[in-house]
């Protein structure tokens, strides 16, 4: 099949993601992340955060608050995002990425980046894994090709949040 650019392709084709939830987006590096995205101008975020959660979120971030104990209510908060950015603290239970990534499979997230940018550290603790989590799981280590997607540059391979 030959290769199609966007400009090429029907009316409401768009080549970037749109729907963009975040974990730890009042954070040191969530909040870095949330402010570029909204400078890009193409994105909808929504911070996840706890239910006793007091941060702020600046204006044009839409907030819902999940129970990690619950992961109906990860999954519903999830549900209609394209991506999924976790940058929890280090301080966060270890369990918590693993119920985000299994909520994530569960609400049909295309794309998950999150703390650690490889497998290995979910494997460790010897959960088991789905199909769906195992595909999500090859997903984050690609993520580098998500960038270009979300509007950002690499510069020295690292993410640049320059729009």
């Amino acid at each position: 099949m030959a290769q199609q650019y966007a400009n090429k392709q029907p009316q409401g084709f768009k080549n970037h993601v749109e729907k963009v939830a975040i974990v730890g987006g009042g954070g040191q590096v969530g909040k870095f992340i949330v402010d570029e995205l909204l400078k890009i101008g193409k994105h909808k975020i929504t911070a996840l955060t706890r239910e006793d959660s007091t941060s702020k979120m600046p204006p044009g971030v839409e907030v819902k608050k999940v129970n990690y104990d619950d992961p109906s209510s990860l999954v519903e908060a999830l549900k209609g995002q394209e991506v999924l950015i976790i940058t929890m603290a280090v301080t966060a239970p270890k369990e918590q990425q693993t119920k985000l990534i299994e909520a994530a499979a569960a609400a049909n997230v295309a794309w998950v980046l999150p703390n650690e940018y490889g497998a290995w550290p979910v494997l460790a603790h010897g959960m088991a894994l789905t199909l769906k989590i195992v595909r999500l799981l090859f997903l984050m280590m690609a993520t580098l090709a998500l960038t270009p997607a979300l509007g950002l540059k690499l510069v020295e391979q690292s993410p640049s949040f320059l729009a």
